[in-house]
């Protein structure tokens, strides 16, 4: 009732799980793990229904893992750990990963409000994908620290957090979840 023409929902990469041994599409099937995944998925399906009949052009961006100046969560904790220079196990963790910057987060949602035909789902993530060993690398290079990087394998690390119960993080640091970006060319 107010004019509003187009509506862009941010949800999660999320809402298709933690791990995928495929490039995630934006047609891939909801496969949450977690509360925030599945919430995401409830308000994109509550959202999809309440705009059945297409009055307003709706548009759902699915970042992945976000980081950037100011960046709080697993990648702030992972940087300030490299920092610390203390040796860590992830020497052998080469499984790869999508992530976004926040200024690509920018430009996807300056893209999904001024596109004359955006794509119903965008997925935004930065052109590389990355594994943890080689994130730790890169931010080695860029700040100067000497972190050694220990090769030992995932299955004992992952069996350790998840006795901690952080198996959702386990599966961060080891496992595949990477974006399929041919939608872009769309």
């Amino acid at each position: 009732s107010a004019g509003v023409r187009r509506f862009v929902f941010f949800s999660s990469l999320g809402v298709h799980g933690k791990v995928s041994a495929h490039p995630i599409r934006p047609d891939n099937a909801f496969a949450p793990v977690n509360a925030y995944g599945r919430s995401k998925a409830t308000a994109e399906r509550a959202l999809n229904h309440i705009n059945r009949d297409g009055a307003i052009e709706l548009v759902t961006i699915r970042p992945p893992m976000i980081y950037g100046p100011g960046g709080k969560g697993s990648f702030d904790a992972l940087l300030k750990l490299v920092r610390t220079g203390l040796p860590l196990p992830f020497g052998a963790a080469t499984a790869q990963r999508s992530f976004c910057s926040i200024t690509n987060v920018v430009s996807a949602t300056r893209a999904a409000l001024d596109s004359p035909t955006p794509p119903q789902v965008l997925l935004p993530a930065d052109p590389e994908d990355f594994s943890t060993r080689e994130l730790i690398e890169a931010i080695k290079a860029s700040g100067g620290s000497s972190t050694p990087l220990v090769p030992i394998p995932p299955w004992p690390i992952k069996a350790l957090l998840g006795l901690f119960g952080q198996s959702e993080i386990a599966a961060s640091l080891f496992d595949p979840l990477t974006i399929n970006r041919a939608h872009w060319a769309d």
